[in-house]
C-alpha cells in the first residue's frame, strides 16, 4: 500500500506541471476568470444543497470544508469584473457595469452570506445549517436575476 502511495503522490507531482503548461490561456482573460470562479462554487454547492436536500446523507465536516471553499472563493469573484464589460462568450449582463452599485451590493450580500455559511457550518447544527444555506443561496439568485443571462 505503501508503494501504492507513493506513485500516486509522484504521479500528482508530474501532473502539475504538465496541466500548467496545457493551460495555455491569458491570465489577463476576466471572463476565463469569473467562470472558473463560478464553476468552482457550483463544484462545492451541488454537494451541499444535495445534503440539505436529504438526496445525500449530511456530513456536517464534509458540508464545512465545501462552505468554506465557497466562502474563500466568493471573495475573490469581483476580480473577475473589473474594467469590464469583456469581450468573449459571457453570461454577464451589460447591466452589471451600468449599475456597478447595485452589483457590488449583490456581490457583497452573497460573500458575506456565504462568509456565515462557513463559520455556521463548522458548528454543525443541521437546522442552523440548512436556514444559512438557503440565505446563501438567496443571494446566488438575486443577482443572476439582475445580471446573468438565462
Amino acid at each position: 500500500m505503501k508503494r501504492f502511495q507513493q506513485a500516486l503522490v509522484f504521479a500528482f507531482s508530474l501532473a502539475i506541471p504538465v496541466l500548467a503548461l496545457a493551460h495555455n490561456g491569458d491570465h489577463a482573460d476576466p471572463v476565463r476568470y469569473r467562470q472558473s470562479g463560478y464553476y468552482l462554487i457550483g463544484w462545492h454547492f451541488a454537494p451541499m444543497a444535495a445534503m440539505i436536500k436529504g438526496e445525500r446523507p449530511m456530513d456536517a465536516k464534509d458540508f464545512a470544508t465545501h462552505a468554506q471553499f465557497v466562502a474563500d472563493i466568493a471573495r475573490v469573484l469581483p476580480e473577475g469584473f473589473a474594467n469590464g464589460p469583456h469581450k468573449g462568450k459571457t453570461d454577464a449582463k451589460p447591466e452589471i457595469w451600468k449599475n456597478p452599485g447595485d452589483f457590488a451590493d449583490k456581490m457583497k450580500a452573497f460573500q458575506e452570506q456565504s462568509a456565515q455559511l462557513a463559520q455556521i457550518a463548522q458548528g454543525g447544527d443541521a437546522a442552523q445549517i440548512k436556514g444559512q444555506f438557503i440565505k446563501t443561496a438567496e443571494t446566488c439568485k438575486a443577482c443572476h436575476d439582475d445580471y446573468r443571462k438565462d
